[in-house]
């Protein structure tokens, strides 16, 4: 049985989210969409899913006051469900560089930031590997003495600030999201989960993904058909339909109109821009 749909938006598709927006008001249709979780990449992307919600359902259902869906991104899931659960505080994320500077014993914040990413990097990317077990990766791929000297001391640096958080009863960012996964399977059972705005998840983001799609009732989702995330929902494993989404077009004999000077052209643009936006189409329609 398949358990939802993901809508594929071809190059040019307008008004991607209407689909799933039809989809949540079908499966709510009291006006509480409380038990849907929406899942963006950025703060941005999920204020924009808000924002676009209420503009399509003001005037297709005449609704203006309804209880809204959970909008999170990964990153505040994951930190929301590890405040919620357990007991170790969560690291600022600047207050890493700072932590990492101290243990370097020198005020160098720029190479501390670089490590701080450089941790992220290993914990969204190295799945099920610990640091002394990348630093053994590390020791057979690089020859030159000095690059490896310095790739090991930095690897044993960020050991050193793993087990400066253990030692304070503390976690970074990186180890909540990679942590939050068994609370997702043990606590997150939305009816509808809509994941929205994904390209490229790092391995870490897409198994907090796949944990969210076992535990949901029913997955909807838009993805740009160029996207790598595509290929998440050909898995074996993850049983949704697939519905294309049509490309716009503004014509079938659409063809350049050769201008007789730059000025004339830049007029001919502003003209077919302004004709745009008072048809009510937005930049990010087109």
């Amino acid at each position: 049985m398949r358990k939802g749909t993901v809508f594929i938006a071809p190059l040019g598709a307008r008004d991607k989210k209407a689909s799933v927006f039809r989809e949540i008001i079908s499966l709510c249709p009291g006006g509480d969409y409380s038990s849907v979780l929406y899942i963006t990449p950025s703060a941005f992307s999920q204020t924009e899913a808000r924002r676009r919600f209420f503009s399509y359902l003001k005037p297709k259902h005449g609704k203006k006051v309804y209880i809204p869906f959970q909008s999170l991104t990964i990153k505040s899931l994951c930190t929301k469900l590890y405040e919620t659960h357990k007991t170790e505080g969560i690291v600022p994320a600047r207050i890493e560089a700072m932590v990492l500077c101290d243990i370097l014993d020198e005020r160098n914040i720029g190479y501390a930031r670089l490590l701080s990413d450089l941790l992220s990097r290993i914990r969204h990317h190295i799945l099920n590997r610990g640091l002394s077990q990348v630093a053994d990766d590390v020791s057979s791929l690089i020859f030159e003495e000095k690059t490896l000297k310095q790739a090991v001391m930095a690897i044993q640096v960020l050991e050193e600030y793993e087990a400066w958080l253990r030692q304070r009863g503390l976690i970074d960012f990186g180890g909540a999201v990679k942590n939050s996964i068994p609370l997702i399977r043990e606590h997150v059972s939305p009816a509808a989960l809509v994941l929205d705005g994904f390209f490229d998840p790092t391995p870490l983001e897409l198994e907090v993904i796949r944990a969210l799609v076992e535990q949901a009732d029913k997955v909807f989702a838009v993805v740009e058909e160029t996207a790598e995330f595509l290929n998440f929902f050909g898995s074996p494993n993850v049983e949704i339909e697939k519905k294309r989404l049509k490309p716009f077009r503004r014509g079938t004999n659409t063809r350049y109109y050769a201008y007789s000077s730059m000025e004339d052209e830049v007029e001919g643009i502003a003209r077919g821009v302004k004709g745009l936006i008072l048809e009510g189409v937005r930049p990010k329609d087109t």
